[in-house]
């Protein structure tokens, strides 16, 4: 090999010995550096995204702790509205009035309702301030979805939870 390389021009020697060295450099950038750059940034992406979901998960801890210690959430019986006109203003200021199709009371303690084409994320909402604000509770749902995205029909009825 010695010999081969003596017996070359400079100029051919030197055109060899570049690109030997562009060789080295190129296998160590694609053999080493490269992987270990995409390495680091896919273990910055997964530190990202665990973080996240550690705060979610901590958010989440929070408000199942801030449910546990509410208890109930009775408040609102003292409030001397009845049930009805609860749970009938709540869905006006929901914008689910239109949607209510017929409301009529269950004893003092529960209401049902009939939804015609309501939209399921405000019927959702609506649910969740009546359970947070009102301690009003979700006894039995049968919501069917229609041809229209984003829209369900069907039966809720609502009331108090036991020990209100």
């Amino acid at each position: 090999m010695r010999d081969w390389l003596q017996q070359l021009e400079t100029r051919d020697r030197r055109a060899l010995l570049a690109a030997a060295v562009a060789l080295v450099l190129a296998g160590f950038y694609f053999l080493l550096w490269q992987p270990h750059v995409n390495a680091r940034e896919h273990l910055a992406d997964t530190v990202r995204e665990q973080r996240a979901t550690r705060a979610w998960m901590e958010a989440a801890a929070r408000e199942a702790a801030e449910l546990r210690e509410g208890g109930s959430g009775a408040a609102p019986r003292a409030s001397g509205r009845s049930l009805l006109g609860l749970v009938d203003g709540t869905a006006r200021a929901a914008a689910l009035s239109q949607s209510i199709t017929r409301m009529e009371p269950q004893g003092e303690d529960s209401v049902r309702l009939w939804l015609t084409r309501a939209p399921f994320d405000k019927v959702v909402d609506w649910l969740a301030t009546l359970q947070k604000r009102h301690g009003i509770r979700v006894v039995t749902m049968n919501l069917e979805r229609e041809k229209d995205a984003g829209l369900v029909s069907g039966r809720i009825a609502v009331g108090y939870t036991e020990g209100a």
